[in-house]
């Protein structure tokens, strides 16, 4: 329903574990954004991402990266929040 992806996306809690998610990643996988996506999806659905997923969030980090200024962290940060809210993580089948 709309407001439970409104509460996903602003979220004070969400924001948070995407924080620390993002600190995981870059502590895990520091050498490259290509490690760092696989492992978020490792962690966050327990499979790796498509081919698909993997160009479409390497497309989203690298425009957000410009938004935020070249601000790794906080790029990284969002990458997460966006993982949190794809359906196979909110939805058990």
């Amino acid at each position: 329903v709309p407001t439970q992806a409104l509460l996903l996306m602003n979220n004070d809690l969400v924001l948070a574990r995407s924080a620390d998610l993002a600190a995981r990643l870059q502590r895990e996988a520091p050498a490259s954004l290509d490690a760092q996506l696989v492992r978020a999806f490792a962690l966050a659905l327990g499979r790796a991402p498509t081919d698909e997923e993997h160009s479409r969030l390497g497309k989203f980090y690298a425009a957000q990266l410009a938004l935020r200024n070249g601000d790794a962290r906080r790029t990284l940060t969002d990458l997460c929040q966006v993982v949190f809210n794809l359906n196979e993580f909110i939805y058990v089948n």
